[in-house]
């Protein structure tokens, strides 16, 4: 008996026989039926796989079953925010740690000005749009200084009024950042053919990097930059 292995005699495993086949009836699962009673969930299948269950039962099975699916689901996103703001903690206490430093910094806080203003915050991307070439050159020295991403490992896509389509504005904002064109995504045309424009317009550039942590680094400095003025006040 020492060996960790429940011997039973013909007497118990008639009784667990019986008291499984009461728990099916009562619209429980293999699984859960096995860990209730102890037993492995072969034994289980063997002793219940043919006990028909009536209508009301089966759709208290049905039921059961329903249910349990919905605790996993609704189990399965709470581990996963839970996870989501343990990471997003661990990035506010680092950052945290030298934002006294970097508000000090003029480029720092444009960069963070730039994107409260411009930048996608509802997203698990960081995501920056702007059609004014400084303001793009700025942001990607910033991104390259702060975020430690070199303007390589960004993405570019190019938002332009078709009507613009044929006048290389591709190559405009290939030389504003360095990157070679061909290079960027595809090109999103809006608009309409022959809306007026500025003679200047070369379109919109959007900077991308996917990557939900470096996000999440910026909205850690949004917040601490929020709650600093907070404190002025």
């Amino acid at each position: 008996m020492n060996s960790g292995i429940l011997l039973y005699t013909m007497n118990d495993t008639v009784h667990m026989r019986k008291k499984a086949i009461e728990l099916r009836r009562l619209g429980y699962s293999y699984t859960d039926i096995s860990k209730k009673l102890g037993i492995s969930k072969t034994s289980v299948l063997n002793w219940v796989r043919n006990v028909r269950l009536t209508e009301s039962e089966k759709i208290i099975l049905h039921k059961n079953l329903k249910a349990k699916m919905e605790r996993g689901r609704l189990n399965a996103s709470i581990s996963i925010r839970a996870g989501k703001i343990f990471k997003e903690k661990i990035i506010y206490e680092t950052v945290e740690k030298d934002f006294p430093k970097l508000l000090k910094d003029p480029l720092f806080m444009l960069g963070i000005g730039l994107y409260m203003a411009h930048g996608l915050q509802k997203s698990n991307s960081f995501q920056f749009t702007n059609s004014n070439p400084s303001v793009i050159k700025i942001m990607i020295v910033w991104i390259e200084k702060y975020l430690n991403i070199s303007r390589e490992m960004a993405k570019y896509r190019l938002f332009l009024d078709i009507s613009h389509k044929n006048q290389n504005c591709e190559k405009f904002w290939s030389r504003i950042i360095g990157i070679p064109y061909d290079l960027f995504q595809k090109t999103i045309y809006i608009g309409y053919v022959n809306s007026k424009r500025d003679k200047e317009y070369k379109g919109s550039l959007e900077i991308l990097i996917t990557k939900v942590d470096i996000l999440r680094r910026v909205i850690a400095w949004q917040k601490l930059l929020m709650q600093y003025y907070d404190d002025m006040s």
